[in-house]
């Protein structure tokens, strides 16, 4: 039970971790495109940053994750019967 609790755990934190942030990318964008000079270049930097440091490495743990967890929960003998689970994959 506690392989599952830390598992889901991970599985959310990389959601949060991974897919918040570049959900925000869109409004950083339009605020960067109005702002000017060295203001400009800090928030497309910030957007960088986040995204090679903070994302990307949090998007990797998602599927991992996610198969984990298919498999601690005995999903995956019932996998092709599961919609719910080929629509969140």
């Amino acid at each position: 039970m506690i392989y599952f609790r830390i598992l889901l755990f991970l599985h959310v934190l990389g959601a949060v971790v991974g897919f918040g942030p570049t959900a925000a990318f869109g409004l950083l964008h339009s605020v960067g495109q109005k702002a000017t000079g060295p203001g400009r270049r800090a928030i497309m930097e910030g957007i960088y940053a986040v995204a090679t440091k903070m994302a990307t490495p949090f998007d990797f743990i998602q599927p991992i994750t996610g198969v984990l967890l298919i498999f601690n929960l005995g999903l995956n003998r019932t996998f092709f019967s599961q919609e719910w689970l080929w629509i969140a994959i």
